[in-house]
Protein backbone atom coordinates (compact mmCIF):
# COMPACT_ATOMS: atom_id res chain seq x y z
CA UNK A 1 0.00 0.00 0.00
CA UNK A 2 2.67 2.55 0.12
CA UNK A 3 3.34 4.32 -2.70
CA UNK A 4 -0.30 4.69 -3.58
CA UNK A 5 -0.82 7.87 -5.03
CA UNK A 6 -4.07 9.86 -2.74
CA UNK A 7 -7.65 10.37 -4.22
CA UNK A 8 -8.59 13.79 -4.80
CA UNK A 9 -11.63 12.45 -2.66
CA UNK A 10 -8.86 11.46 0.17
CA UNK A 11 -6.99 14.60 -0.49
CA UNK A 12 -10.40 16.85 0.28
CA UNK A 13 -11.26 15.08 3.33
CA UNK A 14 -7.91 15.52 4.41
CA UNK A 15 -7.74 19.13 4.29
CA UNK A 16 -11.41 19.41 5.43
CA UNK A 17 -9.62 17.11 8.77
CA UNK A 18 -6.58 19.55 9.11
CA UNK A 19 -9.36 22.23 9.72
CA UNK A 20 -12.15 20.49 11.90
CA UNK A 21 -9.33 18.97 14.07
CA UNK A 22 -6.43 21.20 14.44
CA UNK A 23 -6.65 22.32 18.01
CA UNK A 24 -7.56 18.32 18.89
CA UNK A 25 -11.04 17.66 17.85
CA UNK A 26 -12.50 15.23 16.08
CA UNK A 27 -15.65 15.09 13.65
CA UNK A 28 -17.92 12.66 11.59
CA UNK A 29 -17.63 12.33 8.03
CA UNK A 30 -20.46 11.83 5.47
CA UNK A 31 -20.24 8.30 3.99
CA UNK A 32 -18.10 9.14 0.74
CA UNK A 33 -15.70 10.63 2.91
CA UNK A 34 -16.22 7.57 4.89
CA UNK A 35 -15.11 5.32 2.31
CA UNK A 36 -12.24 7.63 1.07
CA UNK A 37 -10.56 7.08 4.64
CA UNK A 38 -10.70 3.55 4.88
CA UNK A 39 -7.45 3.10 3.02
CA UNK A 40 -5.76 5.50 5.15
CA UNK A 41 -6.87 4.02 8.51
CA UNK A 42 -5.59 0.54 7.05
CA UNK A 43 -2.33 2.67 6.68
CA UNK A 44 -2.55 4.44 10.14
CA UNK A 45 -2.74 8.26 8.73
CA UNK A 46 -6.14 8.38 10.63
CA UNK A 47 -8.22 7.34 14.27
CA UNK A 48 -11.73 5.80 13.75
CA UNK A 49 -13.06 4.95 17.41
CA UNK A 50 -17.14 5.35 18.66
CA UNK A 51 -17.97 6.56 22.02
CA UNK A 52 -19.68 4.25 24.48
CA UNK A 53 -22.13 6.20 27.01
CA UNK A 54 -23.72 3.93 29.47
CA UNK A 55 -27.41 3.52 29.05
CA UNK A 56 -26.82 4.45 25.49
CA UNK A 57 -26.22 3.67 21.98
CA UNK A 58 -22.60 3.97 20.76
CA UNK A 59 -21.92 7.68 19.07
CA UNK A 60 -19.76 7.65 16.01
CA UNK A 61 -17.92 6.74 13.61
CA UNK A 62 -14.83 9.52 15.12
CA UNK A 63 -12.16 10.31 12.32
CA UNK A 64 -9.02 12.17 13.69
CA UNK A 65 -5.82 11.91 11.66
CA UNK A 66 -2.46 10.19 13.62
CA UNK A 67 1.01 11.99 13.85
CA UNK A 68 1.92 10.50 10.34
CA UNK A 69 -2.02 11.86 9.14
CA UNK A 70 -0.80 15.40 10.37
CA UNK A 71 2.75 15.24 8.71
CA UNK A 72 0.99 14.31 5.28
CA UNK A 73 -1.66 16.98 5.30
CA UNK A 74 0.95 19.35 6.41
CA UNK A 75 2.95 18.24 3.27
CA UNK A 76 0.07 18.62 1.12
CA UNK A 77 -0.90 21.79 1.95
CA UNK A 78 2.95 22.86 1.96
CA UNK A 79 2.96 21.12 -2.03
CA UNK A 80 -0.66 22.87 -2.60
CA UNK A 81 0.91 26.16 -1.27
CA UNK A 82 4.14 26.02 -3.10
CA UNK A 83 2.40 25.58 -6.73
CA UNK A 84 0.13 28.62 -6.01
CA UNK A 85 2.90 30.91 -5.23
CA UNK A 86 4.16 29.75 -8.35
CA UNK A 87 1.10 30.22 -10.76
Amino acid sequence: MKGERLSNRQIATLRHLAIICANGGQTCLTRDQREAMVPLWRRELIEIWYRSIPGERPRGPFFRPTEPGWNLIRSILAASHSQSEAA
